[in-house]
């Protein structure tokens, strides 16, 4: 079981670095050499989260810390952070924080 939650390590260290890419649960398993349905049942057991759910977390972690820069347009960070396009990144982030990332931008450091 111990290599197990390695490899669970080891993806969460993956995902922490590579948040901006795109990332699957089928491409993270193989990664670590699991079964997909296997990874996602041990990822939730280790990490207590979805594998989706603790990709999200780690990105908007990511898109707080950009929105400090107000060099950077919300658009950029999106793309930064792994989202195609403002429209998804926006909703993204509203779903968590219920605000837009230019609201949180103006509520957090106006």
């Amino acid at each position: 079981m111990k290599t197990y939650i390695s490899k669970i390590e080891m993806a969460q260290s993956y995902i922490r670095t590579n948040y901006e890419k795109s990332l699957s649960l089928m491409n993270v398993a193989a990664l670590v050499d699991l079964n997909p349905s296997y990874f996602s049942n041990l990822f939730k057991l280790k990490s207590g989260m979805k594998f989706s759910d603790y990709v999200f977390e780690v990105r908007m972690e990511r898109a707080i810390e950009l929105l400090k820069d107000p060099r950077l347009k919300v658009y950029e960070i999106g793309n930064a952070v792994g989202y195609e396009d403002a429209p998804s990144f926006g909703r993204a982030f509203r779903k968590k924080f219920h605000m837009s990332p230019n609201e949180y931008r103006n509520f957090a450091h106006g």
